[in-house]
């Protein structure tokens, strides 16, 4: 203990809500319900919980904190151990049959140490890592359902009236293809759009892109959220949209919904669009999310068996 509390900052405070911290790490819901637990002699509430994970710790049967890091330094953590520095040994130079000196510092000296896997490694000059090519995940939201993240303390009516919080990758790609004359005439599906031009972040907008080689890809969306699903089968399917009532117009027909216009297109009429989300599952998901596929098939109401279509992809 230091200065009344323990390491790693224990006790915590209570919160009513999980909420984003001001680090990697976010600050969990902890409520003030004045139950107190005597442990080991010490009286201990909520603040002072432990985060954790039922399932792997019967899994595993050990004792195991689970906490959520969200820090992009997270990945350069990773990449030290892949990465790290070459090896080193101690070494010391000293006669046959010497007396030998203890000497400390002496011990301390080190140098490199190549290995003969290492140095054979590097003389055929193999790469030590590498990505190729960048991927870049696009965004897919209904209208104006897209992302918005603003301080506690700030004046919402002024986030309502913020234009920049309305661009989206999404809602951009519809707004070029109105204005750029280049776009109109490469006729883009979404996923095709980042060949040819650059999103820059800071300033929300798309520009031509000149050098590089980058290809697109669109989020991953569940069958179970219904229209966002059918938003993107139709994403991926109609170019060069310039809004979303582009999107659901078919041959002068306003649909409703986003499920109504991929069946007037014809996306719904066979099995495609469950073998292309199975497909993306298998390369994507965990095993544990492949599992629960079937039964989302059958919740939609799709009328493939899923036993041939799961013998399909095994064999595959």
């Amino acid at each position: 203990m230091k200065e009344g509390k323990y390491k790693n900052h224990y006790p915590k405070s209570f919160a009513e809500y999980t909420s984003h911290g001001k680090g990697s790490y976010p600050i969990y819901q902890r409520r003030d319900n004045q139950r107190i637990a005597k442990v080991r002699g010490h009286m201990l509430d909520n603040r002072w919980e432990i985060p954790y994970n039922p399932t792997l710790l019967v899994q595993f049967d050990c004792h195991m904190n689970v906490e959520i890091c969200c820090d992009i330094r997270a990945v350069k953590y990773l990449y030290k151990y892949v990465h790290k520095c070459h090896d080193k040994i101690q070494f010391r130079i000293a006669p046959e049959n010497s007396n030998l000196i203890v000497d400390k510092i002496a011990n301390f000296q080190n140098a490199r140490w190549v290995s003969p896997v290492e140095a054979a490694w590097r003389i055929y000059r193999f790469p030590l890592h590498g990505m190729f090519p960048t991927v870049l995940q696009l965004q897919v939201h209904l209208p104006n359902f897209q992302t918005v993240q603003f301080e506690d303390d700030a004046d919402l009516q002024q986030i309502l009236q913020d234009e920049r919080l309305k661009r989206t990758m999404l809602t951009k790609f519809f707004r070029i293809n109105v204005t750029d004359h280049d776009a109109n005439q490469l006729n883009l599906l979404y996923k095709e759009f980042p060949r040819y031009y650059v999103w820059h972040t800071q300033f929300k907008t798309w520009t031509r892109r000149k050098k590089g080689v980058v290809i697109g890809r669109l989020c991953v969306v569940n069958p179970v959220e219904n229209e966002r699903y059918y938003l993107r089968i139709l994403l991926n399917n109609v170019r060069c949209p310039k809004s979303y009532d582009d999107l659901v117009i078919f041959y002068g027909v306003l649909s409703n919904t986003f499920q109504e216009a991929a069946y007037r297109r014809g996306l719904l009429h066979n099995d495609d669009d469950v073998e292309k989300t199975m497909e993306e599952a298998a390369t994507l998901c965990h095993l544990s999310m492949l599992l629960q596929s079937p039964s989302v098939t059958q919740e939609k109401s799709w009328q493939r068996e899923i036993y041939q279509f799961w013998m399909k992809t095994y064999m595959q």
